[in-house]
Parts: structure tokens; sequence; C-alpha cells
């Protein structure tokens, strides 16, 4: 069974060789690593050409414009031939069991994905590792759903953050090509990621979850484009919201019903919070307010749930039913200044 493996590569000379490294070093062979550079500035891709020269397992592709890693891994999935396709960040790692035992579970049970755990490094502009902590599961054992109950174990997706990243999951290439999922190349900072998982999410048939962590993610500078304001930020989430909420439509369960309302309220306050009152926002007050407006007239986030204890939560939601977007604004401001700026 291949396995195609997609790297995008921009200015990562630093690190790329360990990420190829930790590919080249799978007890699983049976691999291609599709290293594509995005016209980087430094060595990244003369590094990329060496290795593909010594293994012709690996595959090098030279975007003639900087496209974004959008356009880069949606070039990875056309050019690849595998049965399964992952995706590997040009400053990441994979463990060296990594690919053994993810297939093994492919050829133990006829899935469509499978989706593991990752260890999360925390490094700061010197170098230093500030933390290291692992994905953590109810219940550590490797789990099946179908096309049918997924949904209605959506929470446990949800809480375990299996559908915020691409790279802690192996997917079936037909399923992709026949849906046609693709990255969303119109998102550059942000929720492209999410936007494909809940797509494919959608889109396939049965999906295991293996708790063992495979995938080395470096987060190396806590004040990257991720943190900053952009309105194709806001763009971006809310349409990650409308694909998402076909998913919640095909939730029949009633328990996993009650979690839809705070699916879409954490929408509006990462909005609110991380990008309306971030330092950098360029909107007027008036500006802020009709965006806001709108965003909460829009049906995708029709709130539905009544909530029967008090708590901010409540309060939240009653201010959102009854459109209050002024106080909304204002104790938002309010908690900033007293809980400081979390969003550099």
């Amino acid at each position: 069974m291949l396995v195609s493996i997609i790297m995008p590569i921009f200015n990562s000379q630093e690190y790329l060789g360990k990420a190829i490294q930790s590919v080249l070093e799978q007890e699983y062979l049976d691999f291609e690593l599709l290293l594509i550079d995005d016209c980087s500035s430094d060595d990244s891709a003369e590094i990329a050409k060496s290795y593909a020269k010594k293994d012709a397992r690996i595959r090098f592709f030279q975007n003639n414009e900087n496209s974004g890693i959008c356009a880069t891994r949606n070039r990875g999935i056309k050019c690849s031939a595998g049965e399964y396709i992952t995706f590997l960040d040009d400053d990441d790692e994979l463990t060296k069991d990594f690919l053994s035992d993810n297939v093994r579970l492919l050829k133990k049970q006829t899935v469509d994905a499978v989706k593991f755990g990752r260890v999360l490094i925390d490094i700061n502009k010197s170098g230093a590792v500030l933390r290291k902590t692992e994905t953590s599961f109810y219940n550590e054992h490797e789990r099946e759903f179908t096309s049918e109950s997924k949904y209605n174990y959506y929470h446990f997706f949800k809480k375990n953050n299996l559908l915020l990243n691409v790279w802690n999951g192996l997917y079936r290439r037909s399923v992709i090509e026949k849906h046609h999922i693709l990255f969303d190349e119109s998102m550059k900072f942000g929720s492209e990621d999410a936007k494909f998982s809940y797509e494919f999410f959608n889109a396939c048939g049965n999906i295991s979850i293996n708790p063992k962590p495979y995938y080395i993610h470096y987060r190396r500078d806590l004040s990257s484009t991720s943190r900053k304001y952009n309105k194709n930020k806001i763009d971006s989430l809310l349409e990650t919201a409308r694909v998402e909420s076909q998913i919640w439509q095909k939730i029949t369960d009633e328990k996993e019903q009650k979690y839809i309302d705070t699916y879409k309220l954490t929408y509006i306050k990462t909005i609110i919070s991380s990008q309306l009152l971030h330092r950098d926002c360029d909107l007027s007050i008036s500006e802020k307010k009709l965006l806001l407006q709108r965003i909460i007239s829009d049906k995708t986030f029709e709130l539905k749930q009544e909530e029967k204890v008090w708590s901010l939560n409540s309060l939240f939601k009653f201010l959102l039913k009854k459109e209050y977007v002024t106080i909304i604004l204002s104790m938002y401001t309010g908690y900033k200044r007293f809980h400081g700026e979390k969003w550099d």
C-alpha cells in the first residue's frame, strides 16, 4: 500500500533536513515523499533536491511563483500516486513507527481515514523549549466510527482537536478525488486545515482513531501570523463555519445536538476577541458593529438550545439573540483590559 507524504517547503533550511530524515527513517518503506518548494529565498530548494537525488521515493517540485501553502498542498495532492495521503510541515517531524502502525490499522479495517495523536512543542525565539504536551484521549484505545456513528460521536472529534489540522491524519485519495476536496486557496492566514478536515469528514465513510502520538509539531514563534489581525481570517472563519454546519445538520443524537450552540459560539467569540478587538484591527466601531450584526444574523449561527443555568455563556447567548452588539463589544473590551492582550 503506497502512502503519499506531501511536504510544502518555504524558507525552512534550518529544519528541513530533520523533517525529511524523519520520513526516511520510517519502519514502513512503501511511501513516496513529495517535496514542493514555494519559491524559497534560502537554500531550502537545494536541500530538497539533494535528498531527491539520493532516494527514488522522493520527488521534488518547484512552484513557478510563490503561491502559498494551500496551492502548494493542492499541487502535491494532484501529483501524488498513493492510495492514502498525509501531510508533513517542513519544520515538523514524524515518529519512526508512524507509517507502520497506521498502515496496519488501514489494512486491518476498511476505513477512509486514520486520525492520530500529536506532540506539541512550544519554542521561543531563542530556541528554548517552553513546554511539551501530548494529546490525551478519553479511554485511550483504538476506535472505529462508521459513516453513520461518526456524527453522533462528533463531540469526541471536537474535544480531542482531531479536525483542526490535517497533518494528524491519513486520508484515502479516492474520497478526495470523488468529492473534489482541496485546500481553499482564498484562505491566506488560517482555517484552511479545518475546512479541508470538515469536508473530508462529511464525505468519507469509516474513520479509525489511533490515540498514540506520531506527529511532532513545533510551534516556534508565539507571535506568528496566526495571532495577528487580518480581514481574511474573519472571512475564512465564516466560510469554515458554513462548511462545518453541514455536519451539524446530520447530528441526530440529542446529547450531541446540545454541543452545536457551543461550536457556533466559539466561532463568534474567536472573531470578536482575536480579530475585532485586536489592537491592529483597522475597522471603525461602526464597521465592527455592522460586521458583528451580519454574523449574528447569519443562519449558520442561529442558536437553538435554551440555557437553564445562568452563566457568562448564557449571558452571551442572550445578548446574541437580542442582537445587542454594542453591549457585546463593550463586554469583551472590558474583559481584555482586565485579562491582558492575549493575541499579539
